[in-house]
């Protein structure tokens, strides 16, 4: 919330926000098994001028 705030608070707009619950690499490896899938771990985000 914080990255999209301050990107719209600059002028941008946002064409796309895409929320993924995998990461491409182990980047919290205490994370509960459960949880894994469930909660998003890595976004994408198109924004423009």
């Amino acid at each position: 919330m914080e990255i999209t705030n301050a990107l719209i608070d600059a002028g941008l707009t946002i064409e796309y926000l895409g929320e993924y619950p995998e990461a491409e690499w182990n980047i919290f490896p205490n994370l509960k098994a459960e949880l894994r899938g469930i909660i998003p771990l890595m976004f994408s985000l198109r924004a423009r001028k």
